[in-house]
Formats: C-alpha cells, sequence, structure tokens
C-alpha cells in the first residue's frame, strides 16, 4: 500500500492542480475545439455539398 501511494501520489497531486486549474484547462479545450474543427472542415464541406446543406458556389 506504501508503493502504491508513493507512486499514485503525484499523479493525484498533479490531477488536482490541473482540475483547480479551469483558465488553462478552458485553453486547453478551446485549443482543442480549434484543431478538431480545422481537421473536420474539408470532410464536413464535402458531407454538406453531397446532401445539398449548401449551395455550390458559382
Amino acid at each position: 500500500a506504501d508503493l502504491a501511494v508513493a507512486k499514485l501520489g503525484p499523479i493525484r497531486a498533479e490531477m488536482q492542480r490541473l482540475q483547480n486549474d479551469t483558465a488553462y484547462l478552458d485553453g486547453v479545450l478551446a485549443e482543442g475545439s480549434h484543431r478538431a474543427r480545422a481537421l473536420a472542415r474539408p470532410t464536413m464541406d464535402a458531407v454538406k455539398d453531397i446532401v445539398g446543406l449548401v449551395r455550390r458556389r458559382s
């Protein structure tokens, strides 16, 4: 049990620190959202075009 506490203690402390740093978490989530949207945009544009949700530009 002491070994587990010794090994997991720092991990638990870091998790707690991150959970309490809401500004950091918000930034990580915003950056992830931005990256995901950029990666998904070409696929979503193609899907919308195929199903007719977007008018084709002439």
